[in-house]
Order: structure tokens, then sequence, then C-alpha cells
């Protein structure tokens, strides 16, 4: 009888329990955060489903996670907040966005400085050189999410048989004599300087030595879309150029420039780069790449997990490596794309949505992120994942040693210089024009559009 008893007040405990729990999420407040569709989009929902379940109960807030579809996703945030929409309370934002979004954003010292809403949060738990990039004034305006780099990616197959053939390596010194005039010998690629990198990508076209395996060294991002700019931007400032000036003039027209921008022109003349690089943007190199037509790309890092899935590039993808931009005088760089979210102004629940992140900015929710497909700029998150993943590894280590962004120096220009950038840079590629005259075009046009 008496164990009757004690079972059904244990039935009777979890019941009121469950009914209370529902009753506290029946009364929770839901707060919408616009999100980046995609795999970004597919990683964060696995956080928002762990959160709702989970965390919900005790904050007393859900989480909704609000799409939109990637073409014109930028311009349907600008209406959201141009209107002072109250209709979501967060904003998914870039580092290379942010000026044109901070003005709408709420700074989120003081609420990181809140013990009553951090919980166990902190800003201070993300590599500084991605909050660098949402901060300004002193000001941060964004919880950070996810990193995306620039690398460079090569065959190491075709690497360590240069190193080790005695028959290449002679060839290759000879080739670097009679195109630079230099004496250069083969090394691995986390050594290379620019010179390197344009011998190498000669000696594994077959026009200049018929033992290539590959058709063509390389092949460029030199369509006109502005994200290729960022691709050759991290060769700009590794041969020490920046867009601008410390009065904040542009500086396109210089030395450093035109170094940079001859690294793909001369390629281009030298048909050392697949002539189909004019039209290639993101997916153009990986394919040339996966069919041997390319010996090495200048790359995003993400695109390492493709070209080395057995599935998805069968011919090279136990061959492939990473290493970091070649070194010109600044060193080695990697442009860095942060993304995340910001607190809108307009939203009517703010210390709720703040709560929501709050636990963005822990290790738990970005080790989550991480697993299910993020990249979480968190040290200890990357370090874990690189156990078994290598690419992990290296976004740590580029992220705190080489990279960085334009936030802060192009007022809300940002986008616009890139696509003048990747306009000219296309042309000069393409041969219509002189690197010369594409960088007077750059300076000229960027000079306008800041007036």
């Amino acid at each position: 009888m008496m164990r009757r008893i004690l079972t059904i007040l244990v039935i009777t405990s979890v019941l009121m329990i469950s009914v209370f729990i529902q009753a506290l999420a029946a009364d929770a407040t839901t707060v919408k955060m616009v999100f980046w569709p995609g795999p970004e989009a597919e990683a964060m929902q696995k956080v928002v489903d762990y959160y709702n379940t989970n965390v919900s109960p005790e904050s007393g807030v859900k989480v909704e996670m609000v799409l939109f579809g990637r073409e014109g996703f930028f311009e349907k945030e600008a209406t959201i907040l141009a209107g002072g929409s109250s209709e979501v309370d967060m904003i998914f934002t870039t580092s290379y966005i942010i000026e044109q979004h901070a003005p709408y954003f709420e700074s989120l010292n003081e609420y990181y400085a809140n013990p009553d809403l951090v919980g166990e949060g902190k800003k201070e738990l993300f590599i500084n050189s991605v909050t660098q990039g949402f901060t300004m004034d002193g000001n941060l305006y964004t919880v950070p999410t996810d990193a995306s780099i620039t690398v460079l990616l090569y065959r190491k197959d075709l690497i360590n048989r240069l190193i080790s053939d005695a028959s290449w390596r002679e060839k290759y010194m000879a080739l670097a004599k009679e195109e630079l005039g230099i004496d250069l010998e083969p090394k691995y690629p986390a050594n290379w300087n620019w010179d390197d990198f344009y011998v190498t990508c000669l000696f594994f076209t077959k026009e200049y030595n018929d033992e290539s395996p590959t058709k063509y060294g390389t092949a460029l991002q030199a369509k006109a879309m502005w994200p290729n700019a960022k691709i050759w931007t991290a060769i700009l400032r590794s041969c020490n150029g920046y867009w601008f000036d410390r009065e904040g003039m542009p500086t396109f027209n210089t030395p450093e420039a035109l170094k940079a921008i001859n690294m793909y022109v001369n390629l281009m003349k030298k048909e050392a780069a697949s002539p189909g690089s004019v039209n290639y943007e993101y997916n153009g190199p990986n394919e040339a790449m996966k069919t041997e037509n390319a010996a090495m790309i200048l790359q995003w890092g993400v695109a390492f997990n493709e070209l080395s899935n057995q599935e998805k590039a069968p011919l090279i993808w136990d061959k492939v490596a990473i290493a970091p931009y070649p070194a010109g005088p600044f060193g080695h760089t990697c442009w860095l794309t942060s993304m995340g979210v910001g607190l809108s102004k307009f939203s009517k629940v703010k210390e709720e949505s703040f709560k929501w992140l709050a636990f963005l900015s822990t290790q738990e929710a970005m080790s989550i992120y991480g697993k299910n497909g993020g990249v979480p700029p968190v040290t200890e998150v990357l370090s874990e994942l690189g156990k078994e993943d290598v690419i992990f590894r290296y976004v740590e280590d580029y992220l705190k040693n080489y990279a960085f962004n334009y936030s802060g120096t192009s007022g809300v220009k940002t986008l616009d210089i890139l696509r003048i950038l990747s306009t000219n840079i296309s042309a000069a590629c393409a041969l219509t024009v002189t690197s010369e005259e594409a960088l007077k075009d750059t300076q000229d046009q960027i000079n306008q559009l800041l007036k």
C-alpha cells in the first residue's frame, strides 16, 4: 500500500513539474532573430532548439529564427532597420557591413556588464581579431558567431615531389632565373613569398613544364563580383598596401597596389592561370582543382572540406593541404569576414533578447554551433573541433596571427568599394586595360564615391 502511495506521489510530482515547465514555456517571451540562410542557419537552429528546450524554462525567453533568401538579404535587413521595425529583435550582420548597421544597434557593453542578464556569457570568449571587427569607438555591437578566412590551398603531392625530385628542382630553379632573374629554390608553401608562388604557378603550367600533372598553376577569382575583391585585398595587405592612408584618403594608385594587381595580371598574361578565371568566383577555382586543371588556389578556408571530400573531389581529396597566403613585406595575411548578431534599437524586448545573446557567448552554445557545421571564433571550441577536423586548427591559428578586416575605415561604403575593386581587377585580368589604368580608375571612382 505504501509503495503504491509513493508511486502516486512521484507520478503526481512529475506531472506537476511538467505542467509548471509548460506553463513557464507558455509565458516565455519570444524573441526573433534574423539569420543568414544556408549551413550557418542550419547549425544555428541546433543551438536555438537546445536553448528553447533546456534554457528557456529558466530564462523565460524563447527564440525564433527568421530567414530570408540570400538574394537581396541585406537590402531586406536595411528596410527593416530604416523603418524602425520592432517585428524582429536581432539582426544578422558581418564585419563588412557593420558600419551600416551599427547606428541601428544597441551597444552591448552595458548588457555584458549586467550580471542579471549575462549569466555565464562573456564577450572575452571570442578571439580578439573577430570582436575587433565589430567594435567601433570602444563599443561592441555584435555577438560573433562565425568566422571565414582566406587561405592558400595546394596539391601537397606535387609540392613534395618538387622538393624531393632533383630534376624538377633543377628545372624550377632555371625557370625562376629565366622569368624573374633571381636564384630561387623550391620550398614548402608555409615559407613562400609571392615570388615563390608566382614561379610555382609557372612550373605547374604545361606551357612551361611539359611534365606538369596540371594544365595551369592556378585559377583566380577574377569575376567582377564584390566578394572576389576580398581575396585580392589580402594580397594587397601582404604587400604592405592598404585601402586608405592615415588621413582616410584612398590609396589604390600606389606601388604596393600595383604589385598586388600584377600578381593576377602577370599570371593571366603568362597563361599560368586558367583563362576561365575572369568568370570565376568561389566555385570556379574549386572545380579547377578537382579536375586537376590547377595545382593551387587562393580561396576561402571552407573550400578545404569540399576539396578533401572523397565523394566531391575523388581525384585529389587526399592530396590537398592548407597554408597561409604567401608573405609580402607585411607578412602573411588573411582576409577575415566575421559574422554575428546585433541587438536592434527598435526591439521592445531588449533585455530578453540579450539573454539569448548572452547564451551565444558561452562555450556550450558555440560548441553546439561548431559541431553542426559552423565555424565559431572561440579558442577552446576550435581546439576541440580541431582534434577531428584539421581546418579548425588552421582557423584558430590564422585568426590569431594573420587576420585583418576593414571595418571602421571606410564609412558605410565597404560593399561599394569592394564592387569597384572587383570590376577593375576583372578588367585588368581580362587584359582589356592595363594594371595602371585599372588602379587609376579605382582611385578615381572611390574618390568620387566618398565625396
